[in-house]
């Protein structure tokens, strides 16, 4: 601030006399800066927002006032944060706040020449988008982190100053764009709130906001929609054997498998399921409603079907490979013989008509040897002999015949790796044709050679998967040729007699 200088004035009048008059001195200052919206240019502001002009008007300690128009070539401007005076944001008498102006606190130093300068700050930062709060839109409040299907979910809009834009009533200022992150370029909703359908099972939604002058924020799902994904339907003696064709006196259980992994058993019962045990030739005809089926000979030239329907979770469909059959009785004498030989055998007994055997390591013999550990019950009775592979093959055949040779017994099984248990079912019919040759599948199931008799092939060499290593497993479909596969080398040796 500087001085006014001193003024004096002396005044003569002819015959009357002299007088004076003298002005002292008077420092003028600065007083205020009084920051206004642009738009009136009256309305004092406190707290800026983004879209707003600023206006920086002055006055004086005498009480006169400087205008930011017209301009005042005596005044000089400075924009800048509080947190940081050396960002100049703008030198003009006004200035207009922005997005990149969010959570930060906007002051202004004003200078006037040969009087002084002031400084305005504002109360606090500009407010804008900070984040955005999914909510169940059952209570609207409730967050959600992992959406499930059925549910109604709502994008709220949190800004930085902690007040909310809610998704109702629709604010024209905001757009929505819901996605899911493994493709977040298609947008599949533009509302506020979003209604998950089965199509969003194994999918991880999210929604990116845009806020008119406010900004943009995003939010992402912890992780993919859970959701049905398939049905397994297993044997309830063991709660873990699949069923591909169901048997008649077989009891079998719908275990429910989620996306993420987990399960849904029928016991402990779970409320949100529903089970309709159907005919796959019929599927209007419902023969039951429990999560587990008990086979009858009811049952017997129809296609087993269930279908499962979980809240919230969506639903899915098993249909049996193929029609119950009626079971065939054996009595008398049975003998056989695996169609990969091995180097020692032992004997099991068979007392019953059972359609599936398990194998496993008995506890005092060496790894390669295999015994019965299941339990048969029936008409059959009589002796089997079990050569067992020692050579690293997952797959054993069977062929059983009865003591009159009008039809055929079959065991068809293979060792899971798993559990080290050789698994597998009798199969019943007419007797075989005698084969001359073996099909081959890799291990996804895929057909990729046949094997004639006497002939040797390499089977790594010539069927093992891109980039194999190590030793390949290779099932072997018929069993009416014998041979050895070394499990070094992967090469199967055909019996030539």
């Amino acid at each position: 601030m500087s001085p006014l200088p001193s003024i004096s004035v002396t005044v003569t009048i002819e015959d009357l006399g002299e007088g004076s008059w003298e002005v002292a001195s008077k420092t003028i200052g600065l007083a205020m800066i009084s920051v206004v919206d642009g738009a009136d240019g009256v309305t004092i502001v406190y707290d800026p927002k983004v879209g707003q002009v600023l206006r920086a008007n002055l006055e004086l300690s005498d009480g006169t006032k400087i205008y930011t128009y017209p301009e005042d070539p005596r005044v000089s401007y400075q924009w800048v944060y509080a947190e940081s005076s050396s960002t100049i944001l703008g030198t003009d008498g006004s200035y207009t706040v922005t997005s990149n102006n969010i959570g930060k606190t906007i002051a202004v130093f004003v200078t006037v020449t040969g009087i002084g300068t002031a400084e305005w700050v504002a109360d606090s930062p500009v407010v804008g988008v900070d984040k955005v709060v999914v909510v169940d839109g059952g209570d609207g409040l409730t967050p959600i982190l992992t959406p499930h299907v059925g549910q109604v979910i709502k994008a709220n809009i949190k800004l930085t100053d902690g007040s909310y834009i809610y998704t109702s009533p629709a604010d024209p200022r905001v757009s929505y764009e819901w996605y899911y992150a493994e493709n977040d370029q298609v947008a599949i909703s533009s509302l506020g709130t979003y209604s998950l359908t089965s199509g969003d099972i194994d999918k991880t939604l999210g929604v990116r906001v845009t806020v008119e002058d406010l900004g943009e924020a995003e939010w992402e799902a912890d992780s993919p929609v859970v959701g049905v994904g398939k049905i397994e339907v297993v044997d309830a003696l063991d709660g873990v054997s699949q069923v591909l064709i169901p048997k008649v006196d077989q009891v079998i259980r719908a275990n429910i498998k989620l996306t993420d992994g987990s399960y849904i058993y029928t016991y402990p019962e779970d409320d949100r399921v529903t089970y309709e045990w159907f005919y796959a030739e019929s599927i209007g005809t419902i023969i039951g409603t429990d999560g587990s089926y008990s086979v009858t000979s009811d049952n017997i030239g129809k296609t087993i079907s269930v279908r499962v329907t979980v809240d919230t979770l969506g639903e899915a469909e098993w249909e049996a490979d193929g029609e119950v059959i009626e079971p065939v009785v054996y009595n008398g004498e049975v003998s056989g013989q695996f169609g990969v030989r091995g180097e020692e055998e032992i004997e099991i007994s068979l007392t019953g008509d059972y359609d599936v055997i398990i194998f496993g390591p008995p506890d005092t013999a060496v790894e390669e040897f295999f015994v019965f550990t299941g339990e048969i019950t029936g008409d059959i009775e009589g002796n089997i002999t079990v050569r067992v592979n020692d050579r690293g093959v997952n797959t054993l055949y069977g062929v059983i015949t009865d003591s009159d040779a009008t039809d055929e017994l079959r065991f068809v099984g293979y060792l899971d790796e798993d559990d080290g248990q050789v698994k597998g079912e009798f199969i019943t019919g007419p007797p075989k044709e005698p084969v001359t040759s073996i099909t081959v599948k890799d291990s996804l199931g895929n057909e990729t050679l046949t094997v004639e008799k006497g002939e040797t092939i390499d089977l790594i060499a010539e069927t093992a998967p891109a980039g194999a290593t190590t030793r390949v497993f290779w099932s072997i479909k018929h069993g009416g040729i014998y041979g050895t596969i070394d499990k070094d080398s992967g090469v199967f040796t055909a019996d030539s007699s």
